[in-house]
């Protein structure tokens, strides 16, 4: 019992730190790059009508050009369980995006 507690308070301790990290996520900024976290994230950027830039080999996210508002609305209801800046991802990340 005392291992099976632990073991479910080791996952939770994982999930917390990425999850505040989306939590507070910066809202994206139309014409910039966004990063689209999905399930199956190719299918919603097609879908949401914006242009993958990369890295297309995230599980469940990749960066995108959202030209406007209606892009990122659309990317959400195609299914995107978040839309955030992708500058600010990409900082954490120690990647500058120029």
């Amino acid at each position: 019992m005392h291992a099976f507690l632990l073991g479910i308070a080791f996952l939770a301790t994982g999930l917390i730190g990425p999850l505040a990290v989306l939590a507070q996520a910066p809202a994206p900024v139309p014409g910039a790059p966004v990063a689209v976290i999905a399930m199956n994230p190719e299918a919603v950027i097609d879908q949401g009508g914006a242009r993958a830039i990369g890295p297309l080999t995230a599980r469940f996210g990749i960066l995108a050009q959202a030209d406007d508002t209606a892009t990122i609305d659309a990317l959400y209801a195609a299914g995107a369980w978040r839309v955030i800046d992708g500058a600010w991802l990409a900082t954490l990340c120690g990647v500058k995006i120029l």
